[in-house]
């Protein structure tokens, strides 16, 4: 969000948070993701090509006229993409085990490999395959020497037609980064995001709210419009969409069910209608409208239909996000003078200030785990993503380049997506929560922009 004077109150707002129908296939938006920085200690693992069995004499998925992502490169590629695992060559590897009782553990230690992921497809009837997978600490040796069904760290099974093997691999690739980290994976989840395609020399744009896997695979256009869409955020069911848009000349909240396409108005007050964000429980909508004057934060029950006003003034209140525990909202504010967050208690009634360092926060959300505030901060001049420590108020800046925005939170609380200036190009790009790993993810065509994590699904 950015501070102006020169526009009417809703075109004002919506340009600044600008700076900062059922599913059709849209390929030109798929999303490329590339690492730019990963940990230096990644985990060695390796991922072996999975034995494919046919019921008749095809020998590849091609001869079987499948048009199908083999599992395992799949997983190899998820587990890379997190940036905390390193998986190996395993094109010229002289051992390519399936099944856990050919593991020779020396043979993968000796490749300073330490964990191997084994596994075949084995086609069970016309178009139905059993996949079985198994997990192998290389460094967990049983006792007699011999590896044994009982040896794997993880060993699964599933049964999957060809079209969802996309979806099993990042289920399979869930599992393993959970059993290796103990931490919930995202490659099951996905992000919805708003694709500014420049449609003709004149530059008209056609604004697409757009839903794509966690890889930037299967990008389906959600909304179509030749006026603004923004703020998408998810409900926490994952099967809607909330969003704002001048479909109609003036700003409006509507809702999208991802199931029928159908578009449901939730708002269409005079002046500004923007920011929704839903409660944990997905039973009330926060969101800001400016109806009495100013834009003040404001709460719609959805069980009751009644809309309630949480902040008053004269100041601006936006912004809203909910807190994990259901009964705070942040926002943002200029009540001291310049941009910060702050927090409302549902209960209480009472405001407090929760940002103190610099002169700029904003776009403020928490973590699922309610200890970590991550923000927009502007640091000499630039907008960048930063987190702040809610127990001791301690800042760190996460990125460093001149204009960040829209930082969106994923479900397990371990990355930040945000938008971000790649080329004269608006792209999205991801950062882990200490730093550490860095993702781009531009896409093919158009300007991509208001990313939202989706919870898990």
């Amino acid at each position: 969000m950015r501070y102006n004077s020169s526009l009417s109150l809703a075109k004002k707002f919506f340009l600044l948070i600008i700076t900062n129908t059922v599913f059709v296939n849209a390929s030109y938006a798929v999303l490329d993701i590339e690492i730019t920085k990963g940990v230096d200690a990644a985990i060695p693992i390796a991922v072996v090509p999975f034995k494919y069995q046919f019921l008749d004499d095809a020998n590849s998925l091609d001869e079987k006229n499948i048009k199908a992502d083999k599992i395992e490169n799949v997983v190899t590629l998820d587990l890379y993409r997190s940036g905390l695992f390193n998986p190996i060559n395993t094109s010229k590897l002289e051992q390519k085990p399936v099944d856990i009782k050919e593991v020779n553990y020396s043979y993968w230690r000796n490749l300073g490999v330490e964990n191997v992921i084994i596994g075949k497809v084995t086609e069970i009837k016309p178009e139905i395959y059993q996949v079985h997978f198994d997990l192998v600490d290389i460094y967990n040796i049983p006792s007699n020497g011999k590896a044994t069904s009982g040896s794997s760290f993880v060993s699964k099974t599933y049964e999957v037609s060809p079209k969802g093997f996309r979806k099993l691999a990042h289920h399979i690739s869930d599992v393993i980064f959970e059993s290796l980290t103990g931490v919930k994976g995202n490659f099951s989840t996905k992000i919805a995001y708003v694709n500014v395609n420049w449609a003709n020399p004149n530059k008209v744009e056609n604004y697409v709210l757009e839903v794509a896997d966690f890889d930037g695979f299967n990008p389906q256009q959600v909304v179509i419009s030749s006026e603004p869409l923004m703020s998408p955020v998810w409900h926490p069911s994952g099967k809607q969409i909330s969003y704002v848009t001048f479909e109609n000349q003036k700003a409006e909240i509507k809702t999208v069910d991802l199931i029928t396409g159908k578009s449901k108005l939730i708002t269409s007050f005079k002046g500004i209608n923007g920011a929704p964000s839903w409660s944990p429980d997905g039973n009330k909508l926060a969101f800001v409208l400016s109806r009495d004057g100013s834009p003040n934060i404001y709460v719609l029950d959805t069980t009751t239909k009644k809309i309630k006003q949480v902040t008053k003034g004269w100041s601006i209140d936006t912004e809203p996000r909910w807190m994990p525990d259901g009964e705070n909202i942040i926002f943002t504010s200029n009540r001291g003078g310049s941009p910060q967050i702050y927090k409302y208690n549902l209960r209480s009634g009472k405001t407090s200030r929760v940002t103190f360092n610099g002169g700029y926060n904003a776009r403020g959300s928490v973590t699922p785990d309610g200890r970590t505030l991550v923000m927009l901060h502007k640091r000499d001049g630039n907008f960048e993503i930063a987190m702040q420590n809610l127990a001791t108020g301690d800042v760190k800046t996460l990125t460093d380049t001149k204009l960040d925005e829209s930082p969106s939170i994923s479900p397990n609380g371990n990355q930040i997506i945000y938008s971000t200036t790649d080329n004269n190009r608006r792209i999205l790009a991801a950062i882990s929560l200490d730093g550490s790993v860095q993702l781009k993810l531009p896409a093919r065509q158009g300007d991509v922009r208001e990313p939202s994590w989706s919870p898990f699904l």
